[in-house]
């Protein structure tokens, strides 16, 4: 796993974003992410685009962070390891997943003390420039 992790940079992505729960008819295609299940879509969108979401709920002052995986598939506890660092520091977050990468969305007042503890069990971190 050290290797793995070792190998799996992690990037703080600048703004903030925000997760919206939207009608299941309401696909938007130039957001981060949409990902729809049977009762819900749910986007990721930057905070600049609420206005173009038919939104049921929105929850704000998030900021994104992009954990790409070496090896995808092939990490047993990879993301077990992201999301145990995160919640020692006694972090809430939201995990969404896709085929080589997770992302993780994290208070914007907490997203440093997030940073510091993926650094803490051995991630490489570039910050993206902030903001």
């Amino acid at each position: 796993m050290t290797g793995i992790i070792a190998n799996s940079p992690v990037v703080m992505l600048p703004g903030t974003y925000c997760v919206a729960r939207l009608r299941p008819s309401s696909l938007p295609s130039r957001h981060f992410m949409v990902a729809t299940d049977q009762s819900e879509t749910t986007v990721i969108a930057r905070e600049e685009q609420i206005g173009e979401l038919d939104a049921l709920d929105i929850r704000r002052g998030y900021r994104l962070t992009e954990v790409s995986v070496a090896t995808p598939f092939e990490g047993v506890g990879f993301l077990a390891t992201v999301c145990g660092a995160i919640a020692e520091a006694g972090l809430n977050i939201l995990v969404v997943s896709t085929f080589s990468a997770d992302y993780i969305l994290l208070q914007a007042d907490e997203a440093e003390a997030g940073l510091d503890a993926l650094r803490g069990v051995g991630f490489p971190i570039d910050d993206g420039g902030g903001g």
